[in-house]
């Protein structure tokens, strides 16, 4: 009976050549946000992104009955995943470019749009609900 190692070595070969592929892809795929707890609440905050949504969203940083920060505009609360780098401090929001925070009632506008959650953020929210992802250019705090 004839050996077919040659077989063997491209089966083992192919094998580990997907194995490094599929692994390469799992690095490439983004990590979930993250659920900023602080004695003043909490704010859900997103991964670096390389893209940004164009839509827009104007009104006052607002914080709901679960003590989640988030944006009130129109008379409705939205939740929002803030920009990377976003954390609670002293009172309210420190996003990226603000040398403060800002607290609840602050004008706020920016650009981002809504999506389905893809993770649940509890308390804040759930898989699955709507959220508004602030994008972390163009955002205006504070405006007049």
């Amino acid at each position: 009976m004839p050996h077919d190692g040659g077989m063997i070595s491209r089966r083992l070969s192919l094998g580990i050549a997907v194995s490094a592929i599929v692994a390469v892809l799992a690095g490439c795929a983004p990590s979930a946000p993250t659920l900023a707890a602080h004695a003043d609440g909490y704010a859900v905050v997103n991964t670096p992104q390389s893209s940004a949504m164009d839509a827009m969203i104007a009104g006052r940083i607002a914080v709901d009955d679960a003590g989640c920060w988030g944006i009130r505009s129109d008379d409705v609360f939205r939740h929002v995943l803030w920009p990377a780098g976003t954390r609670l401090d002293g009172g309210g929001i420190l996003a990226p470019g603000l040398e403060e925070s800002v607290g609840e009632g602050t004008p706020v506008t920016g650009g981002g749009g809504e999506m389905a959650s893809d993770s649940d953020q509890a308390p804040c929210w759930e898989q699955g609900d709507i959220v508004f992802v602030l994008s972390p250019d163009g955002v205006e705090y504070g405006f007049a």
